[in-house]
Parts: C-alpha cells; sequence; structure tokens
C-alpha cells in the first residue's frame, strides 16, 4: 500500500505545481479547501452517502498531501502508530483540521474502517477526478472551467499572490 500512496502522492503533486498551488503563499486557501472537505465528509456521514464520503476523503488526502507540500514538508502515510478505535467519528475530522498536514495517516485508516471504505479506492477516485481537470488557478484556488465564470470574482488574491 505504501508505493501506491507515495505514486499518488507524487502525481498529485505533480498535477498541484502545474495548476501553481504548491507555493508557500498559497497555505491560507489551502486551508480553507481542508475545512471544506472535511465539512463534505461531516455532511456526507451525516446523510450516509457512501459515495460522497469517499469523495471527501480523497479531495482531503489530495489537500493534505499538497498543503504540506507547501509548508516544504510530506504527508506521511507510513509509521502508523495511532490507535484511534476508541475516537468518536466528529474527532476523528477535528484532528484532520487542527493538526493540519501532520495529520496522522492512522485517521484517514480509522475513517475508512469505520466507513467501509477503501482508503486507496478513496484516492484513486480523487486523482481520477482532478487529473484532466482544465481551468485556472486564482488567489491560490484552482477553479475548474465549469465554475470559473462563478468564482473568478469572489476569490481573494491577495490571500495568494499570482505566479512569481
Amino acid at each position: 500500500m505504501q508505493k501506491q500512496l507515495r505514486e499518488y502522492q507524487d502525481l498529485i503533486l505533480g498535477w498541484a505545481k502545474d495548476k501553481n498551488i504548491t507555493r508557500e503563499e498559497c497555505i491560507p486557501m489551502q486551508k480553507l479547501k481542508l475545512i471544506e472537505e472535511v465539512g463534505e465528509i461531516a455532511n456526507a456521514i451525516v446523510k450516509n452517502k457512501k459515495e460522497e464520503q469517499a469523495d471527501g476523503i480523497g479531495d482531503a488526502f489530495v489537500v493534505l498531501t499538497i498543503l504540506a507540500k507547501q509548508n516544504g514538508e510530506e504527508f506521511e502515510t507510513v509509521d502508523v502508530y495511532s490507535n484511534f478505535e476508541d475516537t468518536e467519528l466528529a474527532d476523528l475530522l477535528a484532528m484532520i483540521i487542527y493538526s493540519e498536514y501532520n495529520v496522522d495517516f492512522g485517521v484517514f485508516l480509522e475513517l475508512c474502517k469505520r466507513l467501509n471504505l477503501n482508503i486507496l479506492d478513496c484516492i484513486s477516485s480523487a486523482w481520477n477526478e482532478i487529473k484532466d481537470r482544465k481551468g485556472r488557478t486564482e488567489g491560490g484556488v484552482f477553479i475548474k472551467d465549469e465554475k470559473y465564470h462563478l468564482l473568478a470574482a469572489s476569490a481573494s488574491s491577495h490571500l495568494c499572490p499570482g505566479p512569481m
């Protein structure tokens, strides 16, 4: 599994670099994106929507991979020592938000275990969804072509300046 996770992280980081969102000054917007994705996971759990749960988990992995790179680190997926069996689902989600890219990968494994999902399937699905996306980066946020006309005006360029 480690080899596959590393391969996905390399693909994700290549995509993010191409979209110009791996720069340190884009961190504030990436943190907001992480909160958005964790909110989507919570919403999917409440509504018991498995496909959306998997989508959110995969998307959160993508965001954390990028956020770690922006911080000059790696989102580590090895050496999982923590046991989260007694941790509430809401607390697992909060751990993702509050620990940012330093989150223990075991949190993802525990979420998937409880939701009866496979982490690699979640990540694969997220990758397949983003890999061919076209759009623009505005204010540190990648905006898909179909949403560009709606969101471009609201992107805050002061949070992440344009290309350096």
